[in-house]
């Protein structure tokens, strides 16, 4: 009878224990559904104190080992709202001046300071439909209405020797960090570098990223990156809303968006990030990533190279009996064919065709047709005079690239470095904005442009291009508001970026003794001057709004709008009155 009594005890205790047990299971399962995750990323620079507070009560953020900018931690639903707050020393606290909607999911990885994840930004319409050889993959890269946050890492002191020494050629190992709203990637062991030429003589620096390449490695689908500096550019939009236009026109070419960027403990600032024309750029552009796609060979003209000496060789594509000319830096092979052909013998035979090829004979449309994509080059040709590309090939038989197509064999033309759009640059406005096309500085000096003329079918389609992009995609009425939605994003991060200070000492031709002369000896031949000279010497920082919507009284730099308006009404008038035609 006891063993039974003890028997009966020791049941009823451990049915009460796990009674008791299943109610603080339950309990603690109900507090741990209220809790979620908050994910923000610090774009001051080194380790802080951040937390969330939720409601009124703060709860403590871990910083992430992996990536050192994000901070995240479990804290319970808001009832009403949440906001991040951070410590700036001597205990004192940086707190969000707004408050986050409260939500019953984890955070997207947010960014201290900035209200917003992501944006609905206005689109462009299509103004012609891509051109065939178009085959584009489908990728994340470049998510409109969002800006990523990239972190570099690695030796400090490889970093600011690559920064003191911006002029030479350095490979630095950096670590990677990615972090969307929605995403982080992280790469290690990644090849870092200072790109352009004469961006390197700014105080902002632009970067080449080069990832590993093992496809696990790619970001969505990209291994070879660009870091846009924006120098030059006050509105900080002209790549941006350049490069949404060239899409729009179907054209192949990299795509655009904003990256915010820190190195190791600094934050660098506000960036493009568009990819790099290089492997596996050709098969995602005309493949749609087909990872054997036997490419064909990509020639990059880098206008001329020979110490200076700006009346050695041009990379306007004109042709040199002379071979050795163009192996004087005019010309890169950017990319080699698969089937091993790195020479430039057949851009040498190209440009020998453009100066032999017919101009009246009944066949050569078709001749022409036959080795270049005209249509991809005429479209092209349409934009730099509308969009006033200072540096494109007609301004200065540089920035583009071309890509003989092993399909067609033909070239195809693509455009490159956007910066210097919407009138800035070093070419007078007024001459780029009479509505003539035929004004354009520069625009018969250019071999393939001059030859291409003499052939009424081009000519009549490079005049059809002009009007058409004119009056469906290039003007106020289609591309105000994107330019509106675009400015309304970045205008925080562009006060961010114009706060920092910079990595590199630079070389700023204004600061030099005010040497006109100096300044001359750099400026490209056939400019007009005195928009060189406001280019290379202004110091003032233009407000973002006024470099947007002008005026800005800087010959070097109109509005944006202030260009699109005047360019865009000069050709519909001169069309009118060309044609008797009512646009």
């Amino acid at each position: 009878m006891l063993c039974n009594l003890c028997n009966s005890l020791v049941l009823i205790h451990c049915t009460s224990y796990i009674a008791v047990f299943a109610v603080f299971a339950v309990v603690s399962a109900a507090k741990a559904k209220d809790q979620i995750t908050y994910s923000v990323i610090s774009l001051e620079g080194g380790r802080q104190d951040i937390s969330v507070v939720v409601d009124t009560i703060s709860y403590p953020l871990l910083q992430s080992a992996q990536v050192p900018v994000l901070y995240t931690g479990s804290a319970p639903i808001a009832s009403k709202d949440y906001k991040y707050s951070m410590s700036t020393g001597r205990n004192s606290m940086k707190t969000e001046n707004f408050s986050r909607n409260k939500t019953e999911e984890s955070t997207p990885n947010e960014t201290f300071g900035r209200p917003w994840n992501t944006r609905v930004l206005s689109k462009l319409k299509s103004a012609l439909p891509p051109i065939p050889s178009i085959d584009r993959i489908k990728s994340l890269l470049h998510i409109d209405g969002e800006i990523a946050t990239i972190h570099l890492s690695g030796n400090q002191s490889a970093f600011d020797n690559m920064h003191n020494n911006p002029m030479e050629e350095s490979l630095v190992a950096a670590n990677v960090s990615y972090i969307s709203p929605h995403g982080i990637h992280t790469f290690s062991n990644v090849e870092l570098e200072i790109s352009g030429l004469s961006s390197r003589t700014f105080r902002k620096l632009s970067y080449n990223i080069k990832l590993k390449k093992k496809a696990k490695n790619h970001l969505y689908g990209y291994r070879r990156l660009k870091l846009r500096a924006i120098n030059n550019d006050d509105s900080y939009i002209r790549e941006s809303i350049g490069y949404d236009i060239v899409k729009a026109a179907g054209l192949a070419a990299t795509e655009f968006s904003y990256v915010r960027v820190i190195m190791n403990d600094r934050p660098l600032g506000l960036f493009g990030l568009i990819e790099n024309y290089k492997d596996p750029w050709l098969s995602n552009e005309f493949a749609n990533g087909n990872v054997k796609y036997e490419q064909g060979i990509l020639y990059q003209a880098v206008y001329q190279v020979d110490n200076g000496n700006v009346n050695i060789t041009l990379s306007d594509l004109s042709y040199y009996q002379n071979i050795t000319k163009y192996e004087t830096g005019a010309y890169k092979i950017k990319a080699d064919s698969t089937n091993g052909i790195a020479s430039l013998d057949p851009l040498i035979e190209f440009t020998k065709f453009i100066k032999d090829a017919p101009t009246d004979t009944p066949n050569a449309v078709h001749i022409w047709n036959k080795k270049l994509d005209t249509e991809s080059f005429l479209r092209c040709i349409a934009l730099e005079i509308l969009l006033g590309f200072s540096d494109g090939y007609i301004g200065t038989g540089n920035n583009y690239y071309l890509y003989l197509d092993p399909k067609t064999q033909r070239y195809i033309y693509l455009p490159s470095d956007l910066d210097l759009i919407f009138g800035a640059g070093f070419i007078s406005t007024v001459s780029m904005t009479t509505g003539n096309y035929s004004d354009f500085p520069c625009f018969h000096l250019r071999p393939l442009i001059a030859k291409m003329m003499q052939i009424p079918t081009f000519k009549t389609r490079l005049e059809e291009l002009i009007v058409e992009i004119t009056k469906r995609l290039y003007n106020l009425k289609e591309l105000e508001n994107r330019i509106d939605d675009v400015v309304d994003m970045i205008e925080e991060d562009v006060a961010w970026d114009c706060s920092l200070p910079r990595v590199s000492k630079g070389l700023i031709l204004g600061d030099i003794d005010g040497s006109e002369e100096y300044s001359l000896s750099l400026i490209p031949p056939m400019v007009d001057i005195p928009t060189a000279l406001n280019l290379f010497t202004k110091n003032e920082t233009i407000p973002l709004r006024v470099a947007v919507n002008g005026p800005t009284g800087h010959l070097a730099s109109p509005g944006v709008k202030e260009f699109i308006k005047w360019q865009s009404e000069n050709t519909m008038e001169f069309w009118h009155n060309t044609t008797g035609e009512i646009f």
